[in-house]
């Protein structure tokens, strides 16, 4: 489980679409507009995952509780001692589970408490977990100098490491008011050690928030990656994407989850005629060979509106971490696929170029105005390999997507 912390420094891969889009996915990008708060007034943009969304902002507008649909993915195994001089291990399969936003799984913003829980229950397995928020506002917003590092050191515990004792990490867990606490100290005072580590910490966290390819965060074991897709396919404003691996059932099993979430497009702007491109990144996991590896990839999807039909090629790879904690890429198959639009919703199947028996489905929604974004959910396999994933992208002649 080591390399999962490795991931956060990890370099995004990029992957590109020749779009054409001649009817659908483009459109002024305000509707569908900011969720407003009790006095009428929009909460703006304030954090670094979907930049049209309105979470708490300490300094203007209202703070704004919102709750999503969310469509989650999960693939469960049992972990099994097979040898027990050796503690050789033996994954086994147990299921994969596709799902969809109409599930009743959720994911709830709670404004108050600058948090947001899932609920989630996929198949045998279930997330309900809350997360401290580790979106970010300019520290001047709030008078403190150090509201970044602050709100970073409280919900993620990578940045504890090599810094600070256990009983401090104790006390800054979720408590980014002590983390400010500590932070200010070491800023008045004239230790030289003291300056150092304050500096060390902050270049810390500007890495964090600038270089990821994840977000991170844990609680009560269960441990959780938001996807940061701005070095990805596009930058989406209205979706988002995460993923997930849980070890706290007891027994062994051990449940890996991928979940999507935004603002749909309401049925009335679905494009109902012409057609349009998308670019998609996938993260999931896939058990292949006796072990669960990263499953990531693009999806180039092409969407005929007028004939409710789409066609798609997933090219999927496997991404590894290698010692110096870089990432490595390796091609795992190409997928082609096609389906249906129904509403505001598609459907697909596709198949494997090199092994017809790998077979999958996928199940996405719109996003964003016009159509501009998609997302949802993946599983494929037969009886030697089973992958998950989410999926997320966007029409890059979208007018949300426009600088």
């Amino acid at each position: 489980m080591n390399a999962i912390f490795s991931r956060l420094f990890l370099s995004a891969a990029c992957f590109s679409l020749a779009a054409c889009a001649s009817g659908g996915g483009s459109g002024a990008p305000g509707d569908p507009v900011p969720v407003a708060g009790a006095n009428g007034n929009p909460a703006p943009a304030r954090n670094l995952i979907m930049t049209d969304t309105s979470y708490l902002h300490p300094s203007s507008g209202d703070g704004v509780s919102v709750s999503y649909d969310v469509a989650a993915t999960t693939l469960t195994v049992n972990r099994q001692v097979v040898n027990a001089t050796t503690g050789q291990e033996a994954l086994v399969f147990q299921e994969s589970v596709r799902g969809f936003f109409d599930d009743g799984n959720t994911m709830f913003y709670d404004a108050n408490n600058d948090t947001f829980t899932f609920d989630v229950t996929s198949g045998v397995s279930s997330m309900s977990e809350t997360f401290f928020n580790v979106m970010l506002t300019d520290p001047v917003d709030l008078g403190f100098e150090f509201n970044n590092e602050a709100i970073v050191i409280s919900s993620n515990p990578y940045i504890w490491g090599g810094f600070f004792d256990q009983s401090t990490i104790d006390s800054f867990f979720g408590n980014p008011s002590a983390v400010n606490s500590f932070l200010a100290a070491l800023s008045e005072s004239t230790s030289p050690a003291d300056q150092d580590l304050a500096a060390a910490i902050t270049d810390r966290v500007n890495e964090l928030i600038t270089n990821s390819d994840f977000y991170y965060y844990e609680t009560n074991g269960v441990q959780y990656f938001h996807l940061n897709l701005t070095n990805g396919a596009g930058t989406t404003n209205y979706a988002t994407l995460g993923v997930w691996v849980d070890a706290t059932a007891g027994n062994g099993q051990e449940t890996y989850g991928a979940a999507v979430w935004g603002e749909r497009t309401p049925l009335s702007e679905i494009p109902t005629s012409g057609t349009a491109s998308y670019t998609a990144t996938v993260e999931g996991y896939i058990l292949q060979n006796n072990n669960i590896q990263d499953l990531v990839g693009s999806i180039a999807f092409n969407f005929d509106f007028s004939t409710d039909l789409l066609d798609f090629v997933y090219d999927a790879n496997i991404r590894e971490t290698g010692i110096d904690g870089t990432s490595d890429f390796f091609d795992y198959d190409v997928f082609d696929g096609t389906g249906d639009i129904t509403d505001d919703t598609f459907f697909g199947t596709f198949v494997s170029r090199s092994d017809p028996t790998i077979t999958g489905e996928l199940e996405g929604a719109f996003f964003g105005a016009d159509a501009d974004e998609v997302a949802g959910t993946l599983v494929f396999g037969n009886s030697n390999v089973h992958g998950i994933g989410g999926f997320l992208g966007a029409n890059p002649e979208a007018a949300s997507q426009q600088n």
